[in-house]
């Protein structure tokens, strides 16, 4: 059985599989279920997993828990993202960025020790959100600033043709995504991940802006 102190790491991390379900144009995978008996659900709370009504998940924090297995899936890169219209442009400094403009989303504690290591941790950012989508609700004025994975960005442009995107020149760690299946799930819902590990794939492969993941990123210090 799973604990609770893991279950709050396993919940469903919209941003990749939400991309997904627009290419499918699936009624079942938009709603966050297939209707397959091979599937219980693909996506979960913490009392769905906890009591292994739960299959599989996608997060972005390395764990270890003797019931769930982990896989590494895929690694995004991080950029900012602001107004056309702001005085940025590619490879921008960390210390040209006021953090005071910044609309924070915390990605996690890798991103987290970066934005320490560059801003003071007393100064706090002009908003702090908790999604994506309201990540570029605050970007449209000039000069307040973001930094997201391109699966986030990419999204923000096509929905606002006037956020933009540029390097920085001391990037934080790339975003990794695992994969997080229940070890006791029986070998009929397992033909049901594997089903889902296939469209992942099919995604990642087409997809340029996110690179699926190699054992060599874990030794070359870009992570």
């Amino acid at each position: 059985m799973i604990s609770a102190s893991c279950c709050r790491f396993l919940l469903f991390q919209y941003t990749m599989m939400a991309q997904i379900c627009k290419e499918k144009s699936e009624p079942a995978y938009a709603h966050g279920g297939v209707q397959n008996p091979c599937y219980r659900s693909i996506v979960s709370n913490t009392d769905t997993f906890e009591s292994l009504d739960a299959d599989i998940g996608f997060v972005f924090s390395r764990m270890s828990y003797p019931d769930i297995v982990i896989k590494l899936i895929y690694r995004e890169l991080m950029y900012l993202i602001c107004h056309k219209d702001s005085i940025y442009g590619d490879e921008v400094a960390c210390e040209d960025l006021d953090v005071r403009q910044q609309i924070m989303l915390i990605w996690g504690n890798d991103f987290l020790q970066w934005h320490h290591s560059h801003w003071n941790p007393d100064e706090l950012p002009l908003l702090t959100v908790n999604t994506g989508s309201m990540l570029q609700r605050y970007l449209m004025i000039p000069d307040r600033w973001a930094v997201a994975p391109m699966s986030v960005v990419s999204d923000a442009i096509r929905n606002n043709s006037d956020l933009v995107f540029y390097t920085l020149k001391t990037p934080p760690p790339p975003r990794i995504c695992y994969e997080v299946t229940n070890r006791f799930t029986s070998e009929p819902r397992r033909k049901g991940i594997r089903i889902i590990d296939e469209e992942l794939n099919d995604f990642i492969n087409q997809n340029p802006s996110i690179c699926r993941f190699e054992t060599w990123m874990l030794n070359n210090g870009s992570l």
